[in-house]
């Protein structure tokens, strides 16, 4: 549930190919209720390739929406939509 530009940001923390991820507070809460006695925070780790293939897949939706209005006539003026576009 992050933007596309943390996501992005994410990538150049990297180390060793993993990404380290925060809990939320309620999850982190949880699990230290229910595991306990560590001290640490618990984190989610990702392999950096799963980010990549997101950020793909993000980019291949928005091409593809793209390309359809761009079939069906739908060019936009500048960075707006007509109103006959918006229709």
């Amino acid at each position: 549930m992050q933007s596309v530009g943390s996501l992005k940001a994410l990538l150049d923390k990297h180390v060793d190919g993993y990404l380290t991820l925060p809990l939320s507070g309620e999850d982190a809460a949880y699990l230290n209720n229910n595991i306990g006695g560590y001290n640490m925070p618990p984190v989610r780790r990702s392999s950096v390739s799963h980010l990549h293939g997101i950020l793909d897949s993000i980019r291949n939706k928005i091409l593809q929406v793209a390309l359809g209005f761009e079939e069906v006539g739908i060019i936009g003026e500048g960075m707006s939509f007509s109103s006959d576009e918006k229709k």
